[in-house]
């Protein structure tokens, strides 16, 4: 019954997490206390013990603790929450989103998993009729966001239920999802049906201004061709003429796609002919030129970092001398660069280990091999341009997926 209870709950769940946070908290605490509950210690424990991906979420959890505890402040760090105290971040991110994946993976069956994935499908198709009705101007946002039902920042110029970034990365997600059914599935009117939310999930992703998702997209694209159909030369021509056609149609049907290219590009040239980082991607180089000058310059800043609770006003100090980029530093709320903000918060060792969960990831051994590259070069990439560990819904994200892949994983060994 306990299990029952528990799968029902992950289902749950997964519908939830892409649509509210808030419902995700509590039904995340129903999930524990069931999994509590189940009991089956030992063989959680047995199972667990030697889970390389949460014993590298563990350790990066324990490095952070220490740094901060070595902190002159608890409250001049990167930490992105309301208090800015970064024992309550590490707390909230890393102690208490992060009970998903042990809960995950010791206690969904094989049963669930095909409900999980559509549940989290369904929440994704709900989130594409929010985006399409504002980006068609079919409803009233400004009467749903001031109710506190729509997302605070949604937009009829950038139709993004969440934040564009990481809504763009939840469409990639669903797209890879979507496409693995495709191949897998043998019912003609299903294949039909998903071949139609394929589309629509594809076009979504370029109706709106999330340019992390859309490049991951391309990326991610070919490596799923190249891994799915291996020596079949000709079907990897046709995906990656197939994906140059989805580009230039984008470009030349998508106002927002083609201000948002174009504005990459300016932002650009901006850099390399004037110096000017003072526009978004400018202000990405310029956060990754100061952190790794800063990490590179000083034998204790490339070991330990700058002290997670010092960090923020460690690296506005270090910018300082160099005025061209303190401008577009100067303002940020962090590094947008998951890699450079775990070496600065919690040491190279903490770098060390995000590689050593990437690659542990990059090992489960599910047959969906296509999928599993894919996604995982979507997280890789993102994490160049926004710290998606350190937010909530995306977190989430990656959790989710890693653990969809491992009991992908446990369903083929069994």
């Amino acid at each position: 019954m306990l299990n029952k209870a528990l799968n029902i709950s992950a289902v749950i769940f997964a519908f939830v997490f892409p649509l509210s946070i808030a419902a995700a908290n509590i039904v995340l605490g129903v999930m524990l206390i069931l999994w509590i509950a189940q009991g089956e210690w030992s063989r959680k424990f047995n199972q667990l013990k030697n889970d390389k991906i949460l014993l590298s979420i563990l350790g990066i959890t324990i490095l952070l603790l220490i740094s901060t505890m070595f902190s002159n402040s608890i409250y001049n760090g990167f930490a992105l929450n309301k208090s800015h105290n970064e024992y309550s971040f590490i707390l909230k991110r890393f102690v208490w989103l992060s009970l998903l994946y042990p809960i995950f993976i010791t206690s969904v069956t094989k049963e669930y998993l095909s409900k999980i994935i559509t549940a989290f499908l369904v929440a994704m198709f709900i989130n594409e009729l929010i985006s399409y009705a504002t980006y068609f101007h079919l409803i009233d946002i400004e009467y749903w966001k001031a109710k506190k039902i729509l997302y605070h920042e949604l937009a009829y110029d950038n139709p993004a239920p969440m934040h564009h970034s990481f809504y763009s990365i939840f469409l990639v997600v669903t797209i890879f999802l979507l496409l693995t059914q495709l191949f897998t599935e043998k019912n003609i009117f299903m294949k039909a049906w998903i071949l139609l939310f394929l589309t629509s999930s594809t076009v979504n992703l370029f109706v709106n201004g999330g340019r992390t998702g859309q490049l991951a997209f391309i990326l991610a694209s070919i490596i799923y061709s190249i891994t799915y159909f291996r020596e079949k030369i000709k079907y990897i021509i046709l995906m990656i003429t197939i994906l140059i056609s989805i580009i230039f149609t984008a470009y030349k049907f998508s106002p927002i796609f083609q201000s948002r290219a174009n504005l990459a590009i300016h932002s650009m040239n901006y850099i390399y002919k004037n110096r000017n980082y003072n526009t978004s991607w400018g202000a990405r180089v310029a956060l990754d030129i100061v952190s790794w000058r800063y990490l590179t310059q000083d034998i204790k800043h490339f070991i330990f970092g700058a002290s997670a609770g010092d960090a923020k006003k460690e690296i506005l100090i270090f910018s300082k001398k160099y005025p061209h980029l303190y401008r577009a530093v100067y303002d940020k709320k962090h590094l947008h660069n998951q890699y450079f903000q775990f070496w600065v918060d919690g040491s190279i060792f903490a770098l060390l280990l995000f590689f050593y969960m990437l690659y542990s990831a990059i090992k489960i051994k599910t047959p969906y091999r296509a999928l599993k590259y894919a996604l995982i070069t979507v997280f890789m990439f993102a994490f160049i341009s926004d710290l998606f560990i350190y937010r909530t819904t995306s977190y989430i994200l990656f959790l989710f997926v890693i653990s969809i892949l491992n009991i992908q994983a446990k369903e083929s060994y069994e």
